[in-house]
């Protein structure tokens, strides 16, 4: 037996991470292991191995019962994705890669027939898996959305279906334009805050655990919930209507503590050159009268 175990355990060790996941928690979920006081993290292949070993090592009739197990779950994974099937997703696209995390939360509710194991175990979404809730960045969005992919117990062709209405939802989603989103692209940190703030008064869905306070790219977040958002696009714009209009008496469309407002009036004429002149060399018109009045102090003082 001891021969057995340390041919299985080198097995385990040739799986991937996500693979070597499943096998650690279904057999976890069976009880023929007990669970540690402290659980083992998403990626620590060799303490579940260990812990593995230990228990099939035991001279009884359960340690038994888990090799048995254990050797018979490896024997059911369903083929990988093949790379190509992601290739619509671009890595450096940080709301696009959240996007599909967001979206593989939602699985359950698609509509996509669910089916059971050998063992009368249903293993169809995400939350089931036992990985990783609260991924920090998303780049580990992108990572455990791909080995969701490659662990969800259903057949390739419905995995592969899934991804495409991930596709055309993401198609969808990014053709909708509104000007509460071209607000929100600017960047501005309090204005993300406070959209996220505003936006959880509605009915919207609760699309993850992710922590707004420590995740690393927050307007990506921001604007793939918007992407994410269960409703019609008449719907959304009602919402981005209301934030937009909600916007302007917040502190950060105040001007800066260190700036004041000048004391007088431009006329139409003035205005209109000054809309031209920022046009033609592509700035703000702040920026343009900024740059006069630097440019005419400048002369005055040659």
């Amino acid at each position: 037996m001891t021969k057995k175990v340390t041919e299985i355990c080198e097995n385990l060790e040739k799986l991937s991470h996500e693979k070597l996941h499943l096998v650690y928690i279904r057999t976890l979920n069976t009880g023929l292991i007990p669970k540690l006081p402290i659980e083992i993290p998403y990626n620590c292949n060799a303490d579940k191995i260990s812990h593995l070993k230990f228990h099939m090592s035991q001279d009884s009739l359960q340690a038994k019962a888990l090799f048995d197990y254990v050797e018979s779950i490896m024997k059911i994974f369903h083929e990988p994705i093949p790379e190509q099937n992601f290739e619509w997703i671009d890595p450096k696209n940080q709301r696009q890669c959240i996007y599909l995390w967001l979206f593989i939360q939602t699985i359950p509710t698609l509509g996509i027939l669910q089916k059971t194991d050998k063992w009368g175990r249903v293993i169809n979404a995400y939350p089931d898996l036992s990985m990783p809730s609260s991924p920090s960045c998303a780049k580990t969005c992108l990572e455990l959305a791909k080995d969701f992919f490659n662990l969800w117990n259903m057949d390739q062709p419905t995995r592969i279906e899934a991804i495409e209405q991930a596709k055309l939802g993401w198609i969808k989603a990014s053709k909708f334009k509104h000007k509460m989103i071209k607000n929100l692209e600017k960047g501005i940190p309090e204005l993300t805050s406070w959209f996220e703030n505003y936006s959880a008064k509605y009915s919207l869905p609760n699309l993850s655990n992710i922590e707004m306070a420590t995740f690393a790219e927050k307007l990506p977040l921001v604007l793939a919930k918007i992407d994410m958002w269960n409703i019609t696009d008449s719907e959304k714009i009602v919402i981005l209507n209301k934030a937009y209009n909600a916007m302007a008496s917040q502190k950060f469309k105040q001007k800066p503590d260190d700036q004041k407002g000048a004391n007088f009036w431009l006329g139409a004429t003035h205005i209109r050159m000054i809309s031209h002149i920022a046009k033609k060399k592509k700035m703000s018109e702040r920026d343009i009268l900024l740059s006069l009045i630097n440019d005419a102090y400048i002369k005055t003082e040659m």
